[in-house]
């Protein structure tokens, strides 16, 4: 059945790590997640090793997230939640990559509690996907309705 393609956002960081990631770590752990995901992009979507690189993509931007909230600076006393809400936020785009429309849906509504408030750009790529995730579930129950409608039934034959 013919599914709509889902475009979103996954906000990568440039440049070097933040002086509260004080050896890179977090930093590198964002750009080993999006390699892995790049190489699954060049995979066939049937493919098992693209899935399986974006499960791994998803396992290390959990230990991103985590570190992020471990972070106890005086800036960031509950821990850097705009640096955990980004990898919530790259979590849900691999679920939604992976047609896991749900999952996605609620890893950004966890993004979105997360992001300080004061963090508009990162509000407006979360909205962004949720709006496009939206869209997405939307044709793809129109052309799910259009399936059925279209279908002829089966006929068994009398003997």
């Amino acid at each position: 059945m013919a599914q709509a393609q889902m475009k979103h956002g996954v906000l990568v960081p440039d440049g070097g790590h933040l002086p509260h990631d004080t050896d890179g770590t977090l930093f590198r752990m964002g750009h080993d997640a999006t390699a892995k995901v790049f190489a699954a992009f060049v995979l066939q979507k049937s493919s098992p090793v693209r899935k399986q690189l974006f499960k791994e993509a998803m396992c290390i931007r959990l230990q991103e997230k985590k570190g992020w909230l471990a972070v106890r600076t005086e800036q960031f006393p509950a821990g850097d939640l705009e640096g955990a809400a980004q990898a919530s936020l790259a979590i849900a785009c691999y679920y939604m990559e992976l047609d896991e429309h749900d999952k996605g849906q609620k890893w950004l509504q966890r993004a979105m509690e997360e992001v300080p408030k004061d963090k508009e750009f990162m509000c407006a790529v979360i909205e962004h996907n949720m709006d496009e995730l939206k869209k997405i579930k939307k044709i793809n129950k129109e052309i799910n309705e259009e399936c059925s409608r279209s279908s002829t039934p089966v006929q068994s034959a009398s003997p």
